[in-house]
């Protein structure tokens, strides 16, 4: 059977690309991955398994999902294992949780004229805020 996979992911706006790598296959290669969330202190839910992949769920590389949609203000945690001709694998370790914030709001830009160039400056928003991920 393969490895646990090693999981780890990218929140951008409000969306997650997991990426992984799985150590051992057990001695045959790995035919895909069952690839599950868990939103809040909820059940897992399976996203992504042998008889359900969709599109959202399409495997690229071998070791890349992308565009899971968080929803705003939720805590979601995902995990993943790999399976093959011998069996499934164990879950890898699940993500540290991630949350979908609003990004912060920017306060209103200077500007200054020089030498025929505008150069503008503004300060970024309060810690944590900036991007809305995690």
């Amino acid at each position: 059977m393969p490895s646990a996979p090693e999981l780890s992911l990218a929140v951008s706006s409000c969306t997650v690309q997991l990426s992984w790598l799985v150590r051992k296959d057990g001695g045959r290669p790995v035919d895909n991955y069952d690839v599950e969330i868990r939103d809040g202190s909820g059940a897992w839910k399976i996203i992504c398994e042998e008889t359900k992949m969709t599109k959202k769920c399409e495997i690229k590389m071998p070791t890349l999902i992308e565009t899971f949609s968080l929803q705003l203000g939720k805590e979601a945690k995902f995990r993943i294992r790999a399976y093959n001709t011998l069996g499934h694998g164990p879950w890898g370790k699940a993500t540290l949780p991630s949350v979908y914030k609003k990004p912060g709001t920017m306060e209103k830009p200077t500007g200054e004229t020089k030498n025929g160039e505008i150069e503008l400056k503004w300060a970024t928003p309060k810690s944590g805020e900036q991007n809305g991920g995690t």
